[in-house]
C-alpha cells in the first residue's frame, strides 16, 4: 500500500488503484478480519472511521472512557461470543 496523503491510502484493485479515505480502509479491514461490534469514544475525531463501520455493517458502541471502551470489548469478546472486538479512543490530551 503506498501512502497518498495522511488521509487517504491507495488500495491495489484487480490490477488498478483506488484512493479511499484512510477510516474507510481501516472499517473494510476490520470487516475483512471478522469484527463485528466496536467500543470507543464518539467524537470528531472518530466520526468518520464510525459512519464507515456502520455502513459496513459493524456495530458501534459509544462508552465514555478509553479504559470503558477497552474493557467493554475484552468482556463482550470473552463472555458473548469469543470473536475479536475493538475498543479504541480517540485523539487529543493524555492519548
Amino acid at each position: 500500500m503506498n501512502v497518498a496523503s495522511p488521509s487517504t491510502v491507495e488500495a491495489p484493485i484487480a490490477s488498478s488503484v483506488r484512493t479511499v479515505p484512510v477510516y474507510q480502509a481501516l472499517a473494510e479491514d476490520l470487516r475483512a478480519i471478522g469484527v463485528e461490534r466496536c467500543f470507543g469514544l464518539m467524537s470528531d475525531d472518530t466520526i468518520g472511521l464510525v459512519v464507515a463501520l456502520d455502513a459496513l455493517g459493524v456495530r458501534f458502541n459509544a462508552i465514555r472512557h478509553e479504559t470503558n471502551s477497552v474493557l467493554a470489548a475484552e468482556g463482550y469478546g470473552r463472555l458473548d461470543t469469543g470473536r475479536l472486538e475493538l475498543g479504541g479512543g480517540r485523539a487529543g490530551k493524555g492519548c
